[in-house]
């Protein structure tokens, strides 16, 4: 585990801001709504989404910051600012250093990066590159957001939750409802979304149940990000990469019709479950020992 000093510049960072915090991870496969989930912790828009394509190609970290800013970790291991136009030019991704485990630094001023440093990872099935990227990740963080869409886990998923068990990183699974045909599927309370979790938590507690973090009581916690993410302000300006905005509200207010839910802001934020994930994670901090890397109370 790296020292906190080696992820800053003391000469332009207040101390108070120096101290030792946990890192968390958000992990899964690519277009699963990871950045989405971001953008919904950070109640802005943060992190570059997609629409059909890995569009997380770099592991990013993000921190408490004064004033919002960006930089890469270079070849020669030196932070170097940045903006998100030029970090996607070929010239900047040919100086990022392939041995940092996080290749971004992003600051912005949220309250909730007061507490933890969050990790945003490239999908790992996108290609070869993407997932040695995430697996790389791995040997500096504390605690994994593992990742998934409403269906079975898949064979790479069982192996990379295999590692994180192997090498005993604590993990909380988190489902989010974004397939299926029909819409209700999006709800994370329907009875097939629930099935679905059982299943997959079956199969947690006949292989890797010790580091399982249990959300709410459940191995597997049923979200959905566009939910929550939908009610947010900074919506509107991520629907470039998205659907739009008005089409997405339409799908929302036609489910929650069907399924008899008073369409409102504060209805569709709490059917999205986000609210219950960003509390976990929030006790979760409390939990943690800045001396010893360790969660108190854990095995």
């Amino acid at each position: 585990m790296r020292k906190w000093a080696d992820f800053i510049n003391e000469d332009h960072i207040d101390k108070e801001l120096t101290r030792e915090k946990p890192i968390i991870a958000i992990m899964g496969c690519y277009q699963i709504g990871k950045s989405t989930l971001l953008n919904c912790l950070l109640h802005d828009y943060v992190a570059l989404t997609g629409k059909g394509l890995a569009t997380t190609s770099l592991t990013a970290r993000y921190r408490y910051g004064t004033e919002r800013s960006i930089a890469y970790r270079s070849r020669k291991g030196q932070l170097v600012s940045t903006d998100i136009a030029l970090l996607q030019t070929q010239a900047v991704l040919n100086d990022i250093s392939e041995e940092s485990a996080f290749h971004v630094e992003a600051r912005f001023k949220h309250e909730l990066l007061h507490s933890f440093d969050v990790v945003d990872t490239p999908g790992f099935n996108a290609n070869e590159s993407d997932t040695h990227k995430t697996m790389q990740s791995m040997s500096d963080v504390h605690y994994v957001l593992f990742m998934m869409p409403n269906r079975s886990f898949t064979q790479i998923e069982k192996s990379i939750l295999t590692t994180l068990y192997q090498r005993k990183i604590p993990f909380s699974v988190i489902m989010n409802c974004v397939n299926g045909r029909r819409e209700e599927r999006w709800l994370p309370h329907h009875q097939l979304n629930q099935a679905i979790c059982q299943e997959n938590s079956a199969w947690l507690q006949a292989n890797i149940l010790d580091n399982v973090i249990q959300i709410e009581g459940r191995n597997v916690f049923p979200f959905n990000a566009m939910f929550y993410w939908s009610q947010q302000n900074a919506f509107e300006s991520s629907f470039k990469y998205i659907d739009r905005p008005e089409t997405v509200h339409k799908h929302i207010a036609g489910l929650f019709s069907e399924e008899g839910i008073n369409y409102t802001s504060a209805s569709v934020i709490e059917q999205s479950n986000v609210p219950q994930l960003t509390e976990h994670l929030q006790k979760m901090v409390e939990r943690y020992d800045p001396i010893t890397h360790a969660w108190r109370g854990m095995k």
